[in-house]
């Protein structure tokens, strides 16, 4: 008896194997997901590595800083600077000194010259000034304004006044023993009432003892019955025992006073007394 073999169908096939098979419209899906997450990690990763590398480069630069020198300029007053190179970073400025030149030289070049074989002087004044030789024996005046002829009685005018005293010892003798800054009466010096003397120092001038001190007769009392003083800044030379010049910066007002007072050290560096 021959046997008969039967091939199984399709039908045949266990239903649970076509179960488990993935559908294939799927799968395209899945493929373009998977890839666009690959992009997007190595796009992250590529950014990220870049700014590491562009952070490292910067780093990698050297810092400069720029330190500043400071350089102090003395003050210009008779001083030059001369610069001397120490490094190209830093200048030293080396003081030099400049002589000192006399100005009072150089003004009174063009002045008027006074001499006095009588009081044994010689001086130059200022040709703006107006000069009256009050008499060969007594000195000079030189007036900021014209001198008044006749002279009134008991006026007072601003004036730099040369002039010989030969009283003058106990004054001279007690200012000179007195210590610079010391006020005095014009009792303690036996002059006028109403004078308020201070001491302002010793001096020489040329080979000659000298005091400088102010004499302020400005504001005399009601009783004292003379005639005006007024401020004045002196300067007391004793040639001889009983030889002396006055050299006197007279004024009614103090400030004026002062404001004479540098021509008038302008006239006394020029002085010139001989015995």
């Amino acid at each position: 008896m021959e046997e008969t073999t039967t091939q199984p169908t399709q039908t045949d096939i266990p239903q649970e194997i076509t179960e488990n098979q993935e559908p294939p419209s799927r799968k395209p899906w899945l493929i373009i997901g998977t890839g666009l997450l690959i992009v997007i990690l190595l796009g992250t990763t590529g950014f990220f590595a870049y700014q590491n590398q562009q952070l490292k480069k910067q780093s990698d630069i050297p810092k400069i800083t720029h330190t500043p020198v400071i350089t102090k300029t003395p003050p210009q007053t008779t001083l030059a600077t001369k610069e001397s190179i120490v490094s190209p970073t830093q200048t030293v400025l080396n003081p030099t000194v400049i002589p000192t030149i006399d100005s009072s030289r150089n003004l009174t070049s063009d002045w008027q010259t006074y001499s006095n074989q009588t009081l044994g002087i010689t001086v130059k004044y200022p040709s703006n000034l107006y000069f009256k030789e009050i008499d060969p024996s007594y000195g000079i005046a030189l007036t900021f304004e014209p001198y008044p002829n006749p002279l009134t009685q008991g006026s007072y005018f601003d004036s730099i006044r040369i002039i010989s005293d030969p009283y003058a010892g106990f004054v001279f003798d007690t200012l000179q023993k007195t210590a610079d800054g010391t006020h005095l009466t014009g009792y303690d010096l036996h002059t006028a009432c109403g004078i308020a003397v201070t001491k302002l120092r010793n001096k020489k001038i040329g080979t000659f003892d000298g005091v400088e001190y102010i004499y302020n007769g400005s504001n005399p009392p009601s009783d004292c019955g003379r005639d005006l003083i007024g401020y004045e800044h002196t300067i007391l030379i004793r040639k001889s025992d009983n030889e002396f010049i006055k050299i006197i910066n007279g004024s009614m007002i103090e400030d004026n006073t002062a404001q004479h007072d540098q021509v008038f050290d302008q006239i006394l560096t020029t002085l010139k007394i001989t015995n």
